[in-house]
């Protein structure tokens, strides 16, 4: 059976409407959040709200940059251990503002829809 889309233009327009969606649903989980729990750790000491919000902005950001690169026919980013990615982009925006988690979601979900 061949599983290749038979409309490709489909399946882009079925993947743009799945990340605008996706988006969509976040803005209304963390914004049901008390702003004081969304910046709280978890209970057992990992990562709080806004953490997990910034990481699926990051891993958006990074499959961007991947499609881009491909797309100009350059070189995909160096692949990296899935532990040590995770690691670094929390490392990077443990210290961000809730502002700029949200406005790093909109730019990374903006780019993948262009």
């Amino acid at each position: 059976m061949n599983d290749a889309p038979s409309n490709p233009s489909s399946l882009r327009g079925g993947l743009i409407e799945a990340l605008r969606t996706t988006r969509s649903i976040e803005r209304d989980v963390f914004a049901r959040l008390d702003p004081a729990a969304r910046e709280a750790p978890a209970a057992d000491g990992g990562w709080s709200p806004k953490d997990v919000q910034a990481h699926l902005s990051a891993w958006k950001g990074r499959t961007y940059e991947r499609l881009l690169a491909l797309r100009e026919g350059g070189y995909e980013p160096t692949e990296v251990e899935t532990d040590e990615a995770n690691a670094a982009f929390h490392a990077e925006r443990t210290g961000w503002s809730w502002g700029e988690v949200v406005d790093d979601a909109d730019v990374t979900t903006d780019a993948l829809v262009r």
